[in-house]
């Protein structure tokens, strides 16, 4: 989509000004900005040109154009300048974190607690997590005669838990036993692995390793309790959530993670930053959002994700720029963790 300069001045000055006062901007507003040369007459042309291309939206009640989802998406790839932190912050931001035991347990929720502050909206930082889970260990709990709980410990310290319904009783000792075997074969394997382990055994022991691939798949499609997130206060300041039910919508994406899972999983493959706009997001419940996500760990070891959620009326040109320090300054703690023990 090609705009004139005209266009391209105007649409910024909606998308920014619209950002800094949630408010619809009019022509007469537009008109006055300094720089911008162009009669109320002339401005009010263009806003229907471009609420034509689909890029502005007017609420029923008022004469003011808003940005569409199509608009800030036009914003950030064409006419966003990023601000960039200055010395003095990210001088602050790496002081915070020499603060703290240089442990990424320790990093992860300051840097989900710094952003959320810096974005004034809300937060989350993943546990840094393998590419491919591996078994470290399958221990099985006896609970009635033909039901029992198997125990999935992965190298990375996750567990899984799954409730199986055996063919035929076992006793405990055989449970025990068959553990004990499992453990031996599975450990250090990952879930494709362990498929080819299932298929070369027979009986109970086929069907326990089967149904440990299958909770070594879940666990990597699973984000619940590996997120951390802040800022949720500040999520609930903004006009457009003042409704008690769409704060909780957030944060049961944000605790349970399941809906930002095929965003996490695309950012870890793609490993650039990424940012989702409103209407751009798969699920339905988070389309009055915008997420801005980047990778951030070793790519080809172990990575996790951070980031910022909160309106579509985001100050993108700050929040990109931070989330993308952010990112920098985590991969640059890990390597250097990592080299110290060497």
């Amino acid at each position: 989509m090609e705009l004139t300069e005209r266009q391209r001045a105007i649409l910024r000055t909606v998308v920014e000004s619209y950002v800094q006062t949630a408010t619809p901007i009019p022509s007469e507003k537009i008109a006055g900005q300094p720089g911008l040369k162009f009669s109320s007459a002339t401005v009010r042309n263009e806003l229907v040109e471009l609420e034509d291309l689909g890029l502005l939206t007017h609420p029923h009640t008022s004469a003011g154009r808003v940005p569409s989802d199509l608009g800030y998406r036009y914003y950030i790839e064409h006419l966003m300048i990023e601000t960039r932190l200055s010395p003095v912050e990210a001088q602050t931001i790496w002081h915070q974190f020499h603060q703290v035991e240089a442990e990424i347990d320790e990093w992860v929720p300051l840097a989900a607690a710094v952003m959320a502050q810096m974005s004034h909206t809300a937060s989350l930082v993943t546990k840094l997590r393998s590419r491919e889970q591996r078994v470290k260990r399958i221990e099985m709990v006896s609970v009635e005669d033909d039901l029992v709980l198997v125990v999935l410990i992965m190298q990375s310290g996750s567990l899984q838990q799954r409730m199986l319904r055996l063919d035929q009783p076992a006793e405990r000792e055989e449970l025990i036993k068959i553990a004990n075997k499992l453990s031996g074969i599975l450990a250090g394997k990952t879930g494709s692995q362990v498929i080819r382990e299932a298929a070369m055994l027979s009986g109970l022991e086929q069907e326990l390793a089967t149904t440990a691939a299958r909770m070594i798949e879940q666990s990597q499609r699973s984000w619940g309790g590996d997120i951390f997130y802040e800022g949720i206060g500040f999520v609930s300041g903004e006009p457009e959530f003042g409704r008690v039910d769409r704060v909780m919508e957030l944060m049961e994406a944000l605790q349970r993670g399941s809906r930002l899972e095929p965003l996490f999983s695309a950012v870890l493959d793609s490993g650039e930053l990424r940012v989702v706009i409103g209407s751009e997001n798969q699920d339905e419940e988070m389309r009055r959002w915008s997420v801005v996500l980047r990778r951030y760990g070793l790519s080809d070891q172990a990575a996790g994700v951070l980031g910022v959620v909160g309106p579509t009326r985001m100050k993108y040109w700050r929040t990109v720029s931070m989330v993308r320090f952010m990112g920098d300054l985590m991969d640059r703690l890990i390597e250097q963790s990592l080299q110290q023990r060497r």
